[in-house]
């Protein structure tokens, strides 16, 4: 009738990116748990309570300055980014016999998370660092669905989700250091007490309520179809509390008005799937089907207080959403010694919601980018060649690119027609092979994994704002990580060798650019050293 799972741990990782200046490293002292409880009084009920903790403080960030030499960074503040996390679930569940399970989802979430950054500097006055208040999200997530148990040619779910999420008042701070100093030298004393080049204390509240359907139709032994809706209505406010900035056009510090801005909207999200299974060992499958992610606001908007001719922030940012084409096979061969799923697909995006970053203060964003597609083949094979060996390969081709785009949306993201989506490599593949050795009752496993990585564009062709080309765009290094391990094991216990990044790899993994290496940014970020 009851059943309870208990984790505890702790784990205080060493770093190996060492900040000169301060003589801290990318150290991390983590700790947390999972506790799980199972109840079961009758065969028609159940009720599952869980509950995940999480802590993690990092010492420094991992991003390191080539100038100064492999694995060293430079900072006048520690990049850490501390977040405590806790989640419960309670999941109820009866079933009604010959007709559905009735089930309820019950989720809070909290988050409290802040951040330190070096973001640049601004010549001749000092280095822009970008902090936070710990940023406290609550998550309140409630879903009800109704899940057939029939036996006929109809199953089905129905259901509803209801989600509130708020983000309690924090400030986001930029300083500039040197600010002070500066504008004493030149106006004398008294203007400004501090550093802070601006603080923009916010909250952020968003709900969403929506109700959804699936069901599959069998209508032959061998075929089905699949219907879905999802209908949903979102609301988000953002609140301003009233934002202190420096304008170097005044030269003079303000205090601009507080303001809510609210973004709604609505839509329906679909989804069809057709199905062929020959015999048990072969499936084949078509879908199509609609994403929608909502549009909501900017909280760094405006003017540049350092350089008003500089691109104005739009207040919000506008929806985007894809229609998704996949056409796939799951097949068992070889007498079930080979497993071997493919799929190819085809994704049209439409106005891409992308990160941008204004020049002259260095300040994120969000903007439209026009429309992209993106389409590839993915392959995952399992071989069992005996009772003690298998091998396992995925492979995936990918091409993702901006296929058209506004001369605004141009000007406001840095992406022209044929860019290449950041981030998105052409090849990715992953390799593992696995033995297995009975010894005198005891068990011993080795396996070797090869993973390996293409390269891919760290930003858009063009600078946001300028229409210039972008003196931040760098290629991401292509890289290959192997991993290696024994496992002895016994009745009671295991005992577990390993080395991972074999080769001890090195490549730029992600390289920020030039400009960001100029303004004093630590920009190259590597695998963990083996």
């Amino acid at each position: 009738m009851l059943a309870l799972r208990a984790v505890v741990y702790k784990r205080d990782d060493p770093g190996w990116v060492k900040n000169v200046n301060l003589g801290t490293e990318n150290s991390s002292d983590d700790y947390g748990g999972r506790l799980a409880l199972l109840w079961q009084p009758t065969d028609e009920f159940e009720a599952k309570f869980e509950y995940i903790y999480q802590n993690s403080d990092p010492e420094d960030g991992d991003a390191w300055n080539p100038n100064l030499s492999r694995f060293k960074r430079d900072a006048v503040i520690t990049e850490q980014r501390k977040t405590e996390f806790r989640q419960a679930n309670l999941t109820l569940t009866y079933s009604f016999p010959g007709f559905a399970d009735l089930v309820s989802s019950t989720n809070l979430q909290g988050t409290d998370a802040n951040w330190l950054l070096q973001t640049g500097e601004i010549p001749g006055i000092g280095k822009l660092l970008n902090q936070s208040d710990p940023w406290d999200t609550e998550f309140f997530i409630q879903e009800l669905r109704l899940v057939s148990d029939s036996t006929g040619p109809f199953s089905w779910v129905v259901g509803a989700y209801y989600s509130d999420i708020e983000t309690n008042d924090t400030s986001v701070r930029l300083i500039l250091t040197g600010l002070q100093n500066f504008v004493e030298t030149i106006a004398g004393p008294g203007i400004v007490s501090n550093d802070d080049f601006l603080v923009a204390p916010s909250s952020v509240t968003s709900t969403e309520l929506a109700i959804y359907g699936d069901v599959v139709w069998q209508f032959s032994d061998q075929w089905a179809l699949t219907g879905g809706l999802r209908w949903f209505e979102f609301e988000s406010d953002f609140t301003d509390h009233g934002t202190y900035t420096f304008d170097f056009t005044s030269f003079s510090p303000l205090t601009l008005p507080g303001f809510t801005n609210r973004a709604k909207d609505s839509d329906m999200t679909w989804r069809a799937v057709l199905t062929f299974e020959p015999e048990s060992r072969q499936h084949y499958y078509f879908s199509v089907s609609r994403g929608y992610r909502v549009g909501q606001v900017n909280p760094n908007f405006g003017p540049s207080f350092v350089d008003p001719s500089d691109i104005e922030i739009d207040a919000s940012y506008e929806s985007d959403e894809s229609i998704n084409y996949e056409l796939g096979t799951k097949l068992t061969l070889l007498e079930s010694h080979l497993q071997l799923n493919a799929a190819i697909y085809r994704i049209d995006w439409r106005d891409i919601q992308v990160d941008a970053l204004r020049p002259s203060d260095r300040r994120n964003y969000i903007a439209n980018a026009g429309d992209a597609v993106s389409q590839g083949l993915e392959v995952e094979m399992i071989y069992f060649a005996s009772d003690n060996l298998d091998m396992r390969l995925t492979a995936s081709w990918q091409d993702a690119e901006v296929e058209d785009i506004s001369p605004t949306n141009t000007l406001l993201s840095g992406a022209q027609k044929g860019d290449v989506l950041p981030g998105t490599p052409d090849f990715l593949a992953s390799a593992q092979l696995n033995y297995y050795w009975n010894l005198g009752g005891k068990r011993l496993l080795s396996w070797f994994n090869v993973q390996y990585v293409d390269e891919s564009p760290n930003r858009f062709s063009l600078q946001a704002a300028t229409g210039l080309p972008n003196p931040d765009y760098a290629i991401n290094e292509s890289y290959t990580n192997i991993d290696s391990g024994l496992t002895w094991q016994a009745d009671q216990w295991d005992l577990t060798l390993y080395v991972e990044n074999a080769t001890n790899n090195d490549n730029i993994i992600l390289d920020t650019g030039a400009v960001a290496l100029a303004s004093g940014e630590n920009n190259y970020i590597t695998l963990r050293p083996r």
